[in-house]
């Protein structure tokens, strides 16, 4: 064989063997729960993993009296100072807070409108409110219903820390309306509670505090969906949990799995943490043995995105959870759980005794 053959039949092999590389690269999609760059980490850098906060949010909240209604000017004051504490709460929904401006339970409520619609980076954020219909009850206190005219600019890269412009920016336009309870006399008045419901946070007021205080239950609820949302985030998972059936447990990653099926785009999931929110009355089921509760839980997941962006989404998945008293401790036992959500259906109860002794 001469040598331009012998050339010429390397040359093929090494084309061939180039091209049965390339074919196996593309066809290949790690797992985001073990990848921590996902399909793209050759070719870029990760960014920044961390959700940013965004440095001196420019906050604009405006607040006047309908032209038919007369109202004090105390009352237009603490509406102004309400909402851009609102305001406030949407452009860092994680820091702490304190006010003067209204109850514990109405911060709270407040609190979670903000998580709940921390899906975005909110770096201007323009409030006007127009206050009508105020109602003095004998009791004292003076109900207003405040309309919102809200306008956001919104960046849904959660790591960003930069916005000197308004590049790659969305705009998101809303009205709301809140019936403000007020409580106080003179110029000394406080938001006593806010009723309002919300499309844009996906949660109406009550959603926080509008249950019976009853930790018998809510706590061990908390904390069962505080190991779903490890299980999807790869956070620490007890192996025998005090809270849950060991059933339970093994569904919470069975339902990290499908979520991750069903949402392509999360390429890797850097945090994910769980609310339980919107408790409902509890109800005695089985001779009065176990308590069954409807609740809601909202999922916050922080994740790498096909986009090569930290993004952020929010899954609410409403459940029916049972719970069972435990004779060592004065909390209960979560001992099933009944929702169905991202194909995956779960429908177990399994009480750790017999209800009733022969």
């Amino acid at each position: 064989m001469s040598k331009r053959c012998l050339q010429i039949i390397t040359a093929l092999l090494c084309v061939l063997l180039l091209a049965g590389c390339g074919a196996k690269a593309q066809s290949t999609r790690q797992n985001p729960l073990e990848s921590p760059a996902g399909a793209k980490a050759e070719r870029f850098d990760p960014p920044e993993t961390a959700r940013a906060a965004v440095e001196h949010p420019d906050i604009t909240v405006s607040v006047r009296w309908a032209e038919e209604a007369e109202g004090q000017e105390a009352i237009r004051t603490l509406a102004a100072e309400y909402f851009t504490l609102m305001g406030t709460i949407l452009a860092a929904p994680e820091a702490s807070y304190e006010s003067v401006c209204c109850s514990e339970e109405v911060l709270q409520e407040l609190t979670l409108y903000g998580w709940m619609a921390s899906t975005n980076l909110y770096p201007r954020i323009s409030i006007q409110v127009t206050l009508s219909r105020p109602e003095t009850y004998p009791d004292g206190t003076v109900r207003v219903t405040a309309g919102l005219k809200t306008a956001l600019k919104s960046c849904r890269d959660i790591s960003r820390t930069s916005f000197t412009s308004d590049a790659n920016l969305e705009s998101i336009d809303f009205s709301e309306e809140h019936r403000l309870t007020l409580s106080g006399a003179g110029e000394n008045w406080t938001v006593a509670w806010d009723a309002f419901s919300s499309d844009f946070g996906r949660m109406e007021s009550g959603y926080a505090t509008n249950h019976r205080d009853d930790a018998f239950c809510a706590e061990p609820i908390r904390s069962y969906f505080s190991l779903r949302a490890n299980a999807l985030d790869g956070g620490y998972v007890a192996g025998n949990p005090e809270f849950c059936i060991g059933a339970l447990r093994s569904d919470a990653f069975d339902f990290a799995q499908a979520l991750l099926k069903d949402r392509p785009e999360i390429l890797r999931v850097y945090r994910a943490e769980s609310r339980a929110v919107n408790l409902g009355q509890f109800r005695r089921i089985d001779g009065d043995a176990a308590t069954q509760v409807p609740v809601d839980e909202c999922i916050r997941v922080e994740y790498l995105s096909e986009n090569w962006m930290v993004e952020c989404s929010i899954f609410v998945i409403p459940h029916t959870i049972t719970t069972f008293p435990q004779a060592d401790s004065d909390q209960d036992l979560v001992v099933g759980d009944l929702y169905k959500q991202f194909g995956h259906a779960c429908s177990i109860v399994e009480y750790p005794e017999p209800l009733w002794s022969d």
